[in-house]
């Protein structure tokens, strides 16, 4: 019996600067389009590349493909997995596309990867990814493999029963790339001059530290596409920690800058939420993060860094006490809503399991940060301290 997977049949997740693409966040590696399959299938290449065409057979057999392997392992546990939430949420008029635009970006937050942010390249060096230890950087990881004109047919040849398109921007930082706007706005007219009734939902995922300059300019074309074309726009702000703890973790961060330009977009956006990707440098005062964005009617969601001797796990059980303080703020003051459908304020603390192994990982590589950047975590976070040299 044959498979169904909404996210293989209307979904796309596309890289331009490495020239990869995958169907969904949870494929098990994502897939690199040799230039030879670009130059024959051009646009096509995106849903029609081999591995996405033996993904659709295998679904078609009943064959479990290893890319899926995420899947599959929750299905066997009679879990709920990527592919049955999204079954059930599946619309056929909307298209959803996510672009990894850039990797032109101001900052260098110490749990990214030099492949996500040319000011990390700049650097020279970085921790490695498994080890901690400082590693030379390929040089080589600035250069755009995917021409966007393909993006552009493949925009256009959504058919007019798509009547949405649900369109992401991630980097990087999109709001410093040169043509990012002029991009957004040829997509937008691209799928909506064929029928203006159709709608567009944007959302962009930002540091919230540009130039306001290159927030004027965004919202003014917003404004003068929003007067033809039926337009949702979506920002998503990341950030995890307030003041000063903020600018080490995001280093780049100016955190007045920040704070004025989330006011821009609180005005001028549809809708506005914050993602915090979760650290061990996010867990304490993490009260006082939703006491400050409390002012705001946005909600907060989370994921977490892709090392795992970034993440709170490393923390033992002395930490408990900020996830209590959070729940008898949030509580107290009913800021449920910032949570949305997802109480994480409740579970999160579950996350700390005194992971000691990586926590030894976790020492030596923001030791080797703090070289690379000739930077001082200590008097930032002085919590941690007493930790930390017990490790």
């Amino acid at each position: 019996m044959a498979i169904f997977c909404a996210e293989l049949a209307n979904s796309l997740d596309i890289n331009l600067f490495d020239g990869s693409v995958q169907p969904c966040c949870k494929l098990d590696q994502v897939i690199r389009l040799g230039d030879d399959e670009i130059s024959k299938l051009q646009y096509k290449v995106f849903d029609e590349n081999t591995e996405i065409q033996k993904i659709k057979k295998d679904l078609q057999n009943n064959k479990q493909n290893n890319r899926c392997k995420n899947c599959w392992d929750a299905e066997e546990k009679n879990k709920i997995s990527w592919r049955l939430d999204k079954n059930k949420q599946y619309d056929k008029t909307v298209k959803h596309l996510n672009i990894q635009f850039s990797n032109l970006c101001n900052h260098s937050c110490f749990y990214c990867l030099p492949k996500y942010s040319t000011t990390i390249i700049r650097h020279k060096d970085w921790v490695n990814p498994g080890t901690g230890e400082i590693e030379a950087i390929d040089n080589n990881l600035d250069n755009q493999k995917l021409n966007k004109k393909l993006l552009i047919d493949l925009v256009k040849s959504y058919t007019k029963n798509i009547k949405t398109l649900d369109l992401s921007f991630t980097g990087g930082e999109p709001f410093i790339a040169n043509d990012f706007i002029d991009f957004m706005h040829e997509l937008i007219d691209t799928f909506c001059n064929i029928d203006k009734t159709r709608k567009v939902i944007i959302g962009i995922s930002t540091n919230t530290n540009v130039q306001t300059k290159y927030l004027e300019q965004f919202y003014n074309t917003i404004t003068s596409l929003k007067q033809k074309y039926n337009i949702h726009i979506l920002i998503i702000s990341s950030i995890e920690n307030i003041e000063d703890r903020a600018e080490y973790v995001r280093d780049g961060l100016v955190w007045k800058n920040f704070q004025n330009n989330f006011d821009i977009h609180y005005k001028n956006a549809d809708d506005i939420s914050i993602r915090m990707t979760l650290n061990a440098f996010s867990v304490v005062k993490i009260a006082d993060f939703f006491k400050y964005f409390s002012q705001y009617n946005t909600h907060i969601v989370y994921n977490y860094a892709n090392q795992l001797f970034w993440r709170m796990d490393i923390l033992d059980k002395s930490f408990y006490k900020e996830f209590e303080c959070l729940e008898n703020y949030v509580v107290d003051n009913n800021l449920q809503r910032m949570f949305g459908h997802n109480p994480w304020y409740k579970t999160i603390k579950n996350s700390i399991r005194n992971d000691i192994e990586n926590a030894k990982i976790f020492k030596n590589a923001i030791t080797n940060i703090d070289k690379i950047k000739n930077t001082n975590w200590r008097p930032v976070f002085p919590e941690y301290v007493e930790w930390f040299d017990k490790i």
